[in-house]
């Protein structure tokens, strides 16, 4: 014996074992759940994304070559550059990148400091072209400058405040301080 109900979620037809029963699967009851409770899942995922357990399972997917790859070709991509050139082109996103790049020029007057693109690649190959993070060689084009004190946090614009990451490393450190140098002698310059 069974009620005949329709899946509150997808609208599926479906026969329920119970009078009250509201959805056709496991599944679409723990979806219309998760919509229903976001400010619980957003905390659980909080939680656990700062608990030891969730910090090593986080370092692991942002230091595996699947994901390096994933951020390598999505950013290689004709269609990534295409959709960043209309966003950039539409009227909100020249609004945001102004407010962008105001910000941030704000910020390094504000903190000083300065550095050239030439000490910038004597640190490269200072390095020997190679991430300082994931030890992983590339070419000088591949390099993002890296603020090991970010300017969001009052870090200098200089050169001893610099270090060369790859995009992928850089992203995954994001706003944390960390200094990945070591020892590196550069024009009697200790960085």
């Amino acid at each position: 014996m069974g009620y005949e109900r329709s899946c509150l979620l997808c609208g599926a037809n479906f026969t329920a074992v119970r009078e009250h029963g509201k959805y056709c699967t496991q599944k679409c009851q723990y979806k219309s759940w998760t919509r229903n409770n976001k400010g619980k899942v957003n905390e659980y995922a909080r939680k656990y994304r700062t608990s030891e357990n969730g910090k090593k399972v986080l370092a692991e997917h942002y230091a595996s070559q699947k994901f390096r790859d994933r951020i390598t070709a999505y950013q290689s991509k004709d269609a990534y550059k295409e959709q960043k050139r209309r966003y950039v082109a539409s009227e909100w996103g020249r609004l945001k990148a102004r407010q962008y790049t105001r910000n941030r020029k704000a910020r390094i007057r504000a903190n000083g400091g300065e550095f050239s693109i030439d000490e910038f690649i004597s640190i490269v190959k200072a390095v020997d072209y190679k991430c300082l993070c994931c030890n992983q060689e590339f070419g000088l084009t591949d390099f993002s400058v890296d603020h090991i004190v970010p300017l969001s946090k009052g870090g200098l614009n200089a050169i001893a405040n610099i270090q060369p990451l790859c995009l992928p490393c850089n992203i995954k450190k994001g706003t944390k301080v960390i200094d990945y140098r070591k020892d590196i002698f550069i024009g009697g310059l200790n960085l």
